[in-house]
C-alpha cells in the first residue's frame, strides 16, 4: 500500500508541476479544471499499471556442485533506502 501511495504522490507532483509551469497563466479556465480533475484520476490509475517481462534463466552446469558445497553465491546487499530518505528529511529540516 505504501508503494501505491508513493507512486500516486509522484504522479500528482508531476501533474501539478506541469500545471504550474505551463497552464497556470493561461485563460482556458474550463480546460484547466478538467486537467486538474483528470490529473487526480490519472494519478489514481497510473500506479495500478504493471509491466511484466519474462526472463529465461540460463541453464548452468555449475549449479549442482555449488549446491553440494553449500556455496549458493548469494551476496548480502545493503538497503540504502532508509538512509537516503532520512538524509533528505534531515536536509529539509536543516533548511527550514
Amino acid at each position: 500500500m505504501i508503494v501505491y501511495v508513493l507512486k500516486f504522490s509522484a504522479c500528482l507532483v508531476f501533474f501539478i508541476l506541469f500545471y504550474k509551469f505551463f497552464l497556470e497563466k493561461e485563460n482556458m479556465h474550463q480546460f484547466k479544471r478538467f486537467f486538474l480533475i483528470g490529473s487526480i484520476v490519472f494519478s489514481l490509475v497510473i500506479p495500478m499499471i504493471t509491466f511484466t517481462t519474462y526472463v529465461e534463466a540460463p541453464i548452468s552446469t555449475q549449479l549442482i556442485p555449488d549446491l553440494i558445497l553449500g556455496d549458493n553465491g548469494v551476496e548480502n546487499k545493503t538497503n540504502y533506502l532508509p538512509f537516503i530518505l532520512w538524509s533528505i528529511y534531515g536536509f529539509g529540516v536543516i533548511i527550514f
